[in-house]
């Protein structure tokens, strides 16, 4: 143990201690205050009575915080990159188009539900050169998805303690008044099915796509899905389409199905029937075909060798997957408008499939496992008001709610009004003889008016 005084700065004297691997040092200010605190510090280290001051650890160094443009490098390095193609790029444009112009050079944690609020708002006002609104509901909500998952991100790695965007259900109402392109689906029905694959059957340009409306209209499928579906696909003994994987038409690559889910769906008759008549006639286009033609597709692994056709079974003349923006453009929209029948897109032809078969009856789970949906409560939020007459032979199925119960009821409320107060409260009225009525005495007696009251009541 040690202490001792000495003088750092002239006329101010310190005290340095050191004991058992602990140091201190106080000012004492001048020589005798010094030599007098030596004294007493050196007494209590004798007694055991002299403490150290506590060392608190060293605070790490804070940085600052970066910017939702810097951040956004690192989101894309350690959760975009893990995404599906399509996704990421959905992701970046709408970062860039929208939300780093409003709010690119702030730093994460200076935003603020208000500015949210204020990107909302300028998002609702942007146009057309038309006037028309630019952003439909959907789009809006479809970006504040994706912001609040790039802030969630943040609070996840320890940038934040709180996701300034709200919940969508929260948040959902301060863009209601923006417009919706769509507010319910609009799929066709029975007769502009029928006339719809009529014109594009008789159509000189459009006829050889007539087997792929069929299998969109007929089996569900999304139009990736369709445009993705191989030869290997379609198991002819079981009679059912196996949905593997889903075509991007913006990367022109095979990706998983929507979910990652692999499912399969009934071939209707027509679709069997269609599928079959359209590969002999590929079997027999492609065997007229030069050999280099098909040399060419084995190098790049589009041929099938069992059943010698290219392996997207809906492909061009070069024997490769289709363009989904031209079947809309060229050959969907012009045959609807050859047709008499106004525009929709071609998504509808999956909603034309769901709603023919909901009308025809068949149970919203199957539907809801044949279009591949994560859950039946979007089948339902979506289709359920397709349901032909939707409630009404369940309201009139209680027990005591059948057909001859009401009518039994309905006769006995007709004999009821129509029978005298006497019939009813089961007793005749006063100055007639009763036979059953307790307290009424003996038949020799009159009838008690008053126990009468009673019964009526009863």
């Amino acid at each position: 143990m040690g202490v001792r005084i000495r003088e750092r700065f002239p006329g101010q004297w310190w005290v340095f201690v050191t004991h058992k691997g602990n140091r201190t040092a106080k000012p004492a200010g001048d020589y005798e205050t010094a030599l007098e605190a030596k004294k007493i510090i050196e007494r209590q280290l004798h007694l055991g009575m002299f403490q150290f001051p506590r060392k608190e650890p060293l605070k790490p160094k804070e940085l600052p915080q970066p910017t939702v443009q810097e951040y956004l490098e690192t989101f894309d390095d350690t959760h975009l990159k893990l995404q599906r193609d399509k996704t990421r790029a959905n992701y970046l444009d709408g970062m860039k188009q929208y939300i780093l112009p409003a709010m690119g050079d702030r730093r994460l944690d200076e935003v603020k539900l208000e500015h949210i609020e204020r990107l909302i708002a300028s998002m609702r006002q942007l146009a057309r050169k038309d006037g028309t609104p630019r952003l439909a509901r959907g789009t809006i909500d479809r970006h504040m998805r994706q912001l609040r998952a790039f802030f969630n991100h943040a609070v996840e790695h320890g940038m934040l303690e709180k996701n300034p965007v709200p919940r969508p259900k929260k948040l959902n109402p301060k863009f209601r008044g923006a417009p919706s392109r769509r507010e319910e689906i609009d799929p066709l029905d029975e007769q502009e099915t029928a006339l719809f694959l009529e014109t594009v059957q008789n159509d000189a340009f459009s006829r050889k796509h007539h087997s792929l409306f069929v299998t969109l209209i007929y089996s569900g499928l999304r139009i990736g899905e369709a445009l993705a579906l191989e030869w290997s696909d379609i198991d002819w003994n079981k009679r059912e389409i196996v949905v593997r994987r889903t075509w991007d038409r913006l990367f022109r690559k095979l990706n998983k199905p929507k979910n990652d889910k692999v499912r399969r769906v009934p071939m209707a008759s027509i679709v069997f029937q269609e599928l079959h008549a359209y590969r002999a006639a590929k079997v027999e286009y492609w065997l007229r075909r030069k050999a280099r033609d098909r040399q060419l597709l084995q190098s790049r692994k589009l041929w099938n060798d069992v059943e010698h056709l290219p392996r997207p079974v809906f492909c061009n003349i070069y024997g490769s997957h289709l363009n989904a923006d031209n079947l809309r453009r060229r050959h969907l929209q012009r045959c609807l408008k050859a047709a008499g029948i106004r525009q929709r897109a071609m998504h509808d032809l999956r909603h034309t499939f769901a709603s023919l078969h909901l009308n025809n009856g068949t149970p919203i789970a199957f539907v809801s496992e044949w279009l591949g949906h994560s859950s039946i409560e979007l089948t339902v939020s979506q289709y359920g008001h397709l349901e032909p007459n939707r409630g009404q032979d369940w309201i009139n199925s209680l027990p005591g709610l059948s057909r001859e119960n009401l009518q039994q009821g309905c006769n006995k409320e007709e004999k009821e009004k129509s029978a005298p107060m006497a019939a009813v409260v089961g007793f005749p009225v006063s100055g007639v003889k009763s036979g059953g009525l307790s307290g009424a005495g003996d038949r020799d007696r009159t009838g008690d008016v008053q126990l009468g009251k009673l019964a009526f009541y009863r």
